[in-house]
């Protein structure tokens, strides 16, 4: 029988596979395959001829058989999908198996494999960005619409896209007439060299400002704008721009020089800590808010260092901040923490400003904080989105690889055993399907209280997405203590899940590993994991499989 010539399957972009059916219809040998092949599974000639179990791992070939034995027994076209390693990582792929029928025997099977990788990729990052888009809508509007401070985002030729409420409200305040479109018609005293630090964050280099406007109604306002560049594909697209009122920095600062009393009325109806300190940088004054922030009366304080009432650290920063103050004779901002009359620690912006005489002796330093804990809190939050699972709070991908990496690493210098469980749920798709994806969610979520319940605080719990979780072990004294591990986590999952009065059984296969050699490998070791899960998988699920790890770098 005639098939497809060699030059016809080499010029197939997807894998080509002509197999050829045994006499006992049980077995199945490379008869030809194309380029594809041979450069992404570093196919050699001599596998030509061999049998399926001759040439690949023994999951993977039982796999391949049955997949092969079916289309055999319909003699019709099969399709499925595959996930495997490679020296390049994990790759998906789906595979239509196509019989070739004479005399009503399939004597050829002619397998079409195409590469799914990039696209589940993005199908899962379309599903993580769509869940952390649901998680930030919130976080966005507190910081961004809602923030107290003046935020808006304009395009690289300065004109509005969007602003914040507070931004909103500065602009009515400074403006009679129609609202301004552009940004340079926002700040109009400042034309000229706003615009010339405007297109300097263009060009990608992060600016600021201070600026003094006059209001509608006639009263002085001092400003400070920060120009923030916006980079996407390695270009700007676009510029944020934050505005602080100084105004009550200001006001302080000349008050001190112009009144006291006038001084001391504003220091005391402002929400900021307001500070003078001597020329030793002990308390002189100290505005009433550190009692409502802080929970000090102002005589507590008197006489007292400034740096008495700061986190060890940052007595440090602020120690060597002062004689940069004095050196460069200049006002300097600086993040701090305070320790309040309770000894919890806050985050403050501080802004000191040294005051000198005609003699350019120093005298006194106006410092006023601002509380910045909720912008710290945000601060936080994006560090953990970057190595958190969205939907479990578990660890992700990422945080995981680098917790196996100092585990790996720790057991090549000093022998401390470690296990690698990976967890693949049992026909869960079924649940998705009968009773929606919100429900769906809710058991994985379970399903990860659960794990984390089941072991110790120094393990790691991470999902790798959809319904896969892999767990990392620690400090495992022996295959015995991994086996009673092992056991925890099944009996976590014999207990059903109920969810919204429905009660579900969810079963778990699970592929454990456990290195017996000193040098390992990241790929290596998730690799013999996922064949570990793949043959729990292939004998009736619900069930664990243990492999040992021997392989050297």
């Amino acid at each position: 029988m005639e098939l497809m010539s060699q030059e016809i399957i080499d010029a197939i972009e997807d894998m080509v596979f002509i197999m050829r059916v045994g006499g006992d219809a049980t077995s199945f040998f490379y008869e030809r395959v194309n380029k594809q092949v041979k450069e992404v599974l570093n196919f050699t000639e001599d596998m030509i001829g061999k049998a399926i179990d001759d040439v690949n791992p023994p999951t993977k070939a039982t796999i391949l058989i049955s997949q092969y034995q079916q289309v055999v027994t319909t003699k019709e076209q099969a399709r499925y999908q595959d996930d495997y390693y490679i020296s390049t990582g994990q790759r998906v792929t789906e595979s239509v198996l196509t019989p070739i029928i004479k005399d009503g025997q399939v004597t050829h099977i002619v397998a079409v494999t195409r590469d799914l990788t990039i696209e589940k990729q993005i199908e899962d990052q379309m599903y993580i960005s769509q869940r952390r888009l649901e998680l930030s809508r919130e976080r966005y509007k507190a910081l961004f619409k809602e923030n107290t401070d003046p935020i808006a985002y304009t395009n690289n030729e300065g004109r509005i896209i969007k602003k914040n409420n507070a931004f909103q409200k500065l602009i009515k305040t400074i403006h009679h007439e129609d609202l301004p479109k552009d940004i340079f018609e926002v700040f109009y005293n400042y034309t000229k060299a706003f615009r010339t630090r405007f297109f300097k964050t263009v060009k990608g280099l992060p600016q600021s400002i201070d600026i003094q406007l006059v209001t509608k109604d006639g009263i002085g306002m001092e400003l400070q704008v920060k120009f923030i560049p916006m980079h996407l594909d390695g270009a700007v697209q676009g510029i944020y721009l934050v505005v602080k009122d100084l105004t009550t920095e200001s006001f302080a600062r000349s008050a001190l020089y112009e009144s006291e009393q006038r001084f001391r009325l504003i220091a005391e109806h402002t929400s900021d800590l307001i500070q003078i300190l001597n020329k030793d940088h002990a308390f002189v004054y100290v505005s009433p808010s550190h009692e409502k922030l802080l929970g000090y009366e102002s005589q507590q304080l008197i006489d007292k260092p400034a740096l008495s009432i700061l986190s060890e650290k940052s007595k440090v920063d602020m120690y060597h901040l002062f004689k940069i103050m004095l050196k460069e004779q200049q006002s300097i901002k600086k993040e701090g923490k305070i320790v309040d009359a309770f000894g919890d620690e806050h985050w403050f912006e501080l802004q000191f400003e040294p005051i000198f005489d005609d003699d350019h002796q120093h005298q006194k330093t106006i410092v006023v904080a601002r509380d910045i804990k909720e912008r710290k809190r945000y601060e936080r939050e994006l560090k953990q989105m970057a190595y958190q699972d969205p939907l479990t709070g578990l660890a992700n991908r990422r945080m995981f690889q680098i917790r196996l990496e100092q585990v790996m690493s720790l057991y090549e210098r000093h022998q401390v055993p470690f296990a690698v469980l990976m967890l693949d749920l049992d026909d869960f798709k079924g649940i998705n399907d009968q009773y929606g994806h919100e429900v769906g969610d809710q058991v994985i979520v379970e399903i990860g209280q659960r794990l984390q319940m089941a072991l110790r605080d120094m393990d790691t719990v991470a999902r790798l997405g959809g319904d896969e979780f892999i767990v990392l072990l620690p400090e495992v004294q022996d295959a015995t203590n991994l086996s009673r591990i092992v056991d925890r986590i099944e009996a976590k999952f014999r207990e059903p899940h109920v969810v919204n009065g429905a009660s579900l059984n969810v079963g778990v296969s699970i592929g454990v590993v456990m290195p017996e050699k000193l040098q390992c490998e990241l790929n290596n070791i998730l690799s013999h994991a996922d064949e570990a899960l793949y043959q729990a998988k292939r004998h009736g699920k619900n069930r664990a499989v243990f492999k040992a790890v021997s392989t050297k770098k």
